[in-house]
């Protein structure tokens, strides 16, 4: 929800007020004679909000793969440029004494290949990475 209302607010500029000067007149402009024209602004219901065609919901905690179909982690979080393009993937390593460590690495998302893996009518997804375990865990910590 936070990243659908930053892309709004950062769609919509707003212009400082102007320097008022009480000496000069302000001259008065038709409706029509306006050149600028206000854009429409529409509001898309959450459930559009599937970015690139992906069911974000559905791609998070997905499984992230290595070359070797070897498991590395789970996606963790999505990376969002202002255009709403899924720029990178912030994957949660496994590892440690339950499978799992806190430990994450941002890997670009044109690295990355989305199967879906889901059944009629459920969205599931499993990632492919081009990297192998050993160059995923040499990637600098991503430390938010």
């Amino acid at each position: 929800m936070l990243t659908r209302a930053f892309i709004l607010a950062s769609a919509v500029m707003v212009q400082a007020p102007a320097v008022i000067d009480d000496s000069v007149e302000p001259e008065l402009v038709p409706a029509a004679a306006s050149t600028t024209a206000i854009p429409e602004i529409e509001f898309l219901p959450e459930t559009a909000l599937t970015f690139t065609g992906l069911d974000v919901d559905a791609l998070m905690r997905a499984a992230v793969i290595d070359r070797n179909d070897r498991v590395v982690g789970s996606v963790a979080e999505l990376m969002v440029s202002g255009t709403g393009r899924i720029t990178d993937a912030v994957v949660r390593l496994t590892g440690g004494p339950l499978g799992l460590t806190s430990e994450k690495v941002v890997i670009a998302f044109d690295d990355l290949k989305i199967e879906d893996a889901g059944d009629a009518g459920v969205e599931a997804y499993v990632v492919h990475a081009a990297l192998d375990k050993a160059s995923i865990d040499a990637m600098p910590r991503f430390n938010p």
